[in-house]
């Protein structure tokens, strides 16, 4: 009995020790031995790809090429305004050019020469060289900070070119690097990690996109693909590049999705055999609707410009393009897939070019068939094949295009006449001498390759002139930009004797934009007071005038006066102040 208190005593007070003890540790911390170690992570730092394409300037220096025009290279010693035309035998080439790695990742790149536009029939007879081998664009390598070898393009005209090669063009051209990743930096196992690195190629899965960058891409799977709905428009040079079979630009693919090609170049660049070119492609119940652009397919054993395919009503439809060695009519379509030129479309086929234009098609070799041509049509195309003078009817709410040769004269010698659009190639056109001669009330305007006589007034909602030459030989303008709403002359030549341009309106309209790239101007005499380009806006009663010159035109200015307020030769706002003059990217007058 006495030893069960005893054990009970002890145990009360182990309990009672143990809580105090507890009690005293409150608010107290613990110690353990402990250690640590630890080490900072370097920072993620992604590489740079950076490319860049310089030339040659004329005092040795190398300077940056990319958004400049680069001009063909005369004799040392050619006299200062002598026009470049190319002729059976002659050699051109272009300021030496080469590629650089600004980055800091080794790249592999490729040059090309894109779009070839004009009269693709005068490129028969042109070989291009490299540093004076035949064009051979493969692949290149550089490393990080490298220079590439500098190449110099020349273009040389065969001898043996005949008289169907006279007053053609080639315009467009352009020099484009395309850089991707290459195989020389090592991550943790290896350096082929960017082995497959494709160039740059568009993927679009549904919404709404334009692309207006050049693409130079793996193209099995198209350059451009576009699924799920897409929406895409397409305004750039696109070359599909591929190994395998099937290179296509462009694949649409899918119910709903649409693919509007608007301009660009489009071609394919094959290394392997036996394939299959489907350079547009549709599938899936996809539409792709072309309305501009050039297409060249080249080689293959089975190939197709244009390929609906599946039974799925894809429908390719076809309202403009040219196409080399190719009638859209004729191309493949499968069972249930359309390949259309809609009605009010016709094929225009020059050499082994085709073109879609809107309308009828017609070929005229007499002052009847011209006429005959565009009355009886409210759209056409007229191509007139003998050397002569023609009038034009009466065009009122027609849209019509001639095309001819220098030779081919149409004759507004102090005339007027309006359309809903009128556009003309390769011709003469001799305006005469009296004032507010030209096409009235007329929607749009467009010259190209066209050589212009005597003085034109301008009234046309928009107006371009494409490699244009302007000739007069009288103290009189080549042109008053006048009624019309934008202006674009566009690689022009203006011969004069001494008033080039005059910008200037009784009041009527509401501002003008007048833009000159890469124009020349050439007076055989200077007038007093007056530069090549004259403005005059004492008399716009709303609005101003807008005028845009680039570096290329102000630096081809030869032999004309000084401008009575401008005191240069380019431009002169020589009454009133409603004008904004825009010279090589820098406003020199502005209106505000």
């Amino acid at each position: 009995m006495n030893n069960k208190k005893t054990t009970k005593r002890a145990l009360l007070s182990s309990v009672m020790a143990i809580v105090l003890c507890l009690a005293m540790l409150i608010g107290t911390t613990f110690a353990w031995f402990t250690d640590s170690a630890s080490t900072a992570v370097n920072k993620i730092q992604a590489g740079k790809l950076d490319i860049a394409l310089e030339m040659k300037n004329a005092d040795g220096s190398w300077v940056p090429a990319e958004g400049q025009t680069l001009t063909w290279k005369k004799a040392a010693g050619a006299p200062a305004g002598e026009q470049i035309l190319w002729e059976p035998g002659c050699t051109y080439e272009l300021p030496q050019l080469r590629v650089v790695n600004k980055g800091n990742l080794a790249l592999k790149y490729k040059i090309q020469i894109t779009g070839i536009q004009g009269d693709a029939k005068l490129n028969e007879v042109i070989d291009w060289t490299i540093n004076d081998v035949a064009i051979n664009l493969t692949e290149e390598h550089l490393t990080a900070g490298q220079t590439g070898t500098a190449f110099t393009i020349k273009g040389h005209m065969q001898d043996t070119a005949g008289n169907e090669y006279q007053n053609l063009t080639i315009d467009g051209i352009g020099i484009t690097v395309y850089a991707t990743q290459d195989t020389v930096e090592n991550d943790s196992f290896n350096n082929q990690y960017d082995m497959n690195a494709e160039y740059r190629r568009a993927v679009f899965n549904g919404g709404s996109s334009i692309v207006d960058y050049n693409i130079y891409a793996q193209g099995y799977d198209g350059a451009i693909y576009a699924d799920n709905g897409a929406q895409v428009t397409v305004n750039a040079d696109v070359t599909a590049k591929e190994d395998k079979n099937y290179a296509m630009a462009v694949w649409a693919d899918g119910a709903n999705t649409v693919v509007n090609i608007e301009g660009g170049y489009f071609t394919q660049e094959i290394t392997g055999t036996d394939n299959q070119y489907d350079m547009i492609y549709a599938s899936g119940g996809a539409k792709i609707n072309i309305s501009g652009g050039t297409f060249k397919l080249m080689g293959g054993d089975y190939k197709w410009t244009l390929n609906c395919k599946d039974n799925s009503g894809s429908v390719i439809t076809v309202t403009g393009g040219t196409f080399y060695k190719f009638d859209p009519s004729a191309d493949r379509a499968g069972q249930g897939n359309e390949v259309v030129v809609p009605d009010g479309y016709s094929v225009y086929q020059r050499g082994e070019w085709y073109t879609v234009v809107k309308g009828a098609s017609a070929v005229a070799d007499t002052q009847e068939k011209l006429t005959n041509a565009i009355n009886q049509n409210s759209e056409v195309t007229v191509k007139l094949t003998k050397a002569d003078t023609y009038d034009l009817p009466e065009m009122s709410d027609k849209e019509v295009s001639i095309i001819g040769t220098k030779d081919t004269v149409i004759d507004m010698k102090n005339k007027t006449n309006k359309a809903k659009s009128i556009s003309f190639e390769g011709v003469t056109v001799n305006f005469g001498a009296n004032d507010y001669c030209g096409f009235q009330h007329t929607g749009k305007l467009t010259y190209r390759d066209c050589t212009i006589t005597g003085k034109q007034f301008l009234y046309g909602d928009e107006v371009e002139f494409n490699n244009c030459v302007f000739e007069q030989d009288i103290a009189d303008y080549n042109v008053w930009t006048y009624g019309a709403g934008k202006v674009l002359f566009k690689d022009c030549t203006f011969n004069c004797a001494g008033k080039s341009v005059l910008i200037y309106n009784e009041g009527s309209i509401n501002g003008q934009t007048v833009e000159f790239k890469n124009c020349k101007f050439n007076a055989t005499a200077q007038v007093a007071g007056k530069a090549a380009i004259e403005i005059d806006s004492s008399l716009l009663r709303n609005g101003i005038y807008t005028v845009i010159i680039d570096q290329a035109t102000a630096d081809s200015v030869r032999g004309f006066g000084t401008g009575s307020v401008s005191h240069n030769s380019v431009w002169n706002n020589k009454k009133g102040t409603k004008a904004t003059v825009i010279v090589a990217g820098s406003t020199v007058l502005s209106a505000s």
